[in-house]
């Protein structure tokens, strides 16, 4: 699978701090490798139709689409910020 980096995407990850954006990298890499992989704790977000998130860290999260061989990046955030994607 691939990554299509959306607008929002990349201005929040500019607003990362530079630990945040190596963990968000490493989320990434273990996306593109494992998108089962336990930590990532890859699912739907409740309340939308097509929208996913994976975990960055406890506190941050990425949220993605589905689209065929791709993974459209939408948002990189704090939990609470990306419950309305």
């Amino acid at each position: 699978m691939k990554f299509i980096l959306e607008p929002s995407f990349k201005e929040d990850f500019k607003r990362l701090t530079p630990q945040l954006k190596r963990r968000t990298e490493k989320s990434l890499q273990l996306l593109a490798n494992n998108p089962c992989y336990h930590s990532l704790h890859f699912k739907k977000m409740q309340g939308t139709k097509d929208i996913w998130e994976v975990r960055v860290s406890k506190g941050y999260r990425i949220t993605l689409q589905l689209t065929g061989t791709s993974y459209r990046l939408r948002h990189v955030g704090s939990h609470d910020r990306l419950r309305r994607p």
